[in-house]
């Protein structure tokens, strides 16, 4: 079983091998990451969400503790480690928010979404999609949310709010991915009857969201090894928050699972444990970034856990399954 799903992931993470080589030439050294970039994020994912939505199952229904083991005990080991973060390095306010979301932050879409349905093919595909979009919401919503509460000083309590309702705007009303999952489950409810030119130009854009994904996550490495050539880093942070996101996260997943679920279906199980552990978020860094935090740690992570992410994937879906 372990070599079966192995065999599955190893082509993911070629795609991004591959990405990474690409990165040292000189067509992909300009404009090529943010173009590929938006290409995926505005057009490929969503058709793939859209597709995958609208051919899901909905008549089992979902889990109703599902949304909750997705939030809970990533909303809470973030916490955890912040305070560690904090307590370890002298109360670096900045880098202790950045390194904690680094240890929460998973690459559930571009990574994630591929992984899940070569591992559990269609059944995989609701579960995955709602496990996604509930994980992104907490940093794509949450992080920016946070940081405007903890750096924004009181009086500009104003301008505070202001932005916190652009962040809201911003994470859900504009956001692709949000309308092609509601579009792709109303197609499955209503059970409306696509075009079928229409259904088979979605299905040719889906299937260009995980080599477009994966390419993408390569070209962002380059950055990271530069990180660490530069010798500028303190390496117990980083190495802390990879152990937090690729075992700790999943574990503290899945007990909070066989604790309070004990009875969740085997698909949802997995969709569960395995979305936790997923590698650093390239969008930790952007964030990160965005957000004047310290991105070199973060950039770091992303390293390393798509190095390691090889391996401990198919050890987490061989324990769970």
């Amino acid at each position: 079983m372990l070599i079966d799903v192995f065999l599955k992931v190893l082509p993911l993470f070629l795609g991004i091998l591959i990405g990474y080589l690409a990165s040292y030439g000189r067509k992909f050294q300009a404009n090529a990451e943010p173009a590929l970039n938006a290409f995926v994020f505005y057009v490929a994912l969503p058709a793939l969400l859209f597709v995958v939505s609208a051919d899901a199952d909905l008549s089992q229904g979902v889990p109703r503790a599902f949304p909750a083991l997705v939030l809970v005990p990533t909303i809470a080991f973030s916490l955890i480690a912040f305070g560690i973060f904090w307590l370890t390095s002298r109360r670096d306010l900045n880098g202790s928010v950045a390194a904690s979301l680094a240890a929460t932050y998973g690459n559930v879409s571009y990574l994630g979404i591929p992984v899940m349905l070569g591992i559990l093919g269609p059944a995989g595909g609701l579960p995955t999609v709602l496990a996604q979009l509930l994980h992104n919401l907490i940093f794509v919503l949450g992080y920016p949310l946070a940081h405007e509460m903890l750096f924004t000083s009181r009086e500009a309590s104003s301008s505070k709010w202001r932005a916190a309702g652009a962040t809201i705007t911003k994470a859900i009303v504009r956001s692709p991915i949000i309308w092609a999952i509601a579009l792709g489950v109303s197609v499955s409810v209503i059970r409306i009857e696509v075009f079928p030119p229409l259904m088979d130009f979605a299905h040719m854009l889906a299937g260009a969201a995980a080599p477009g994904a994966l390419f993408a996550i390569g070209l962002t490495l380059r950055g990271a090894f530069a990180v660490f050539r530069a010798g500028e880093l303190r390496l117990a942070p980083v190495w802390l928050a990879s152990t937090g996101k690729l075992v700790l996260l999943p574990a503290i997943t899945a007990g909070a699972v066989f604790l309070t679920a004990p009875d969740m279906p085997h698909s949802w199980l997995i969709t569960l444990v395995l979305m936790a552990g997923m590698p650093t978020s390239a969008t930790a860094f952007v964030l990160s970034q965005a957000s004047g935090g310290e991105g070199r740690t973060v950039a770091a992570v992303i390293l390393v856990t798509n190095i390691l992410g090889i391996l401990t994937l198919p050890l987490a879906a061989q324990v769970f399954t």
